[in-house]
């Protein structure tokens, strides 16, 4: 594994540990809670072979569906 992918998957691994409510996983919620932060993970699922479905609710509820990329017919990754 190369350094920059390793440090990465160590800082996540911190913030897993974190407890939900913890000060520092406020800046990385108001990150990710953006349309900024949704398309930095829209593109990060991208490169990995993941297409994207949002559906909004009208009611401030949305899901997201995840797709394999290059099956036919797509093959359903989750949905959440």
């Amino acid at each position: 594994m190369d350094r920059p992918r390793r440090a990465l998957l160590e800082a996540a691994i911190g913030f897993a540990t974190l407890e939900p409510g913890t000060s520092e996983l406020r800046p990385l919620h108001q990150w990710l809670d953006s349309w900024r932060g949704i398309g930095a993970i829209a593109i990060g699922m991208r490169r990995q072979g993941w297409d994207l479905q949002l559906t909004g609710y009208g009611n401030g509820h949305w899901r997201a569906t995840f797709w394999h990329t290059g099956t036919n017919p797509p093959v359903l990754g989750g949905s959440a």
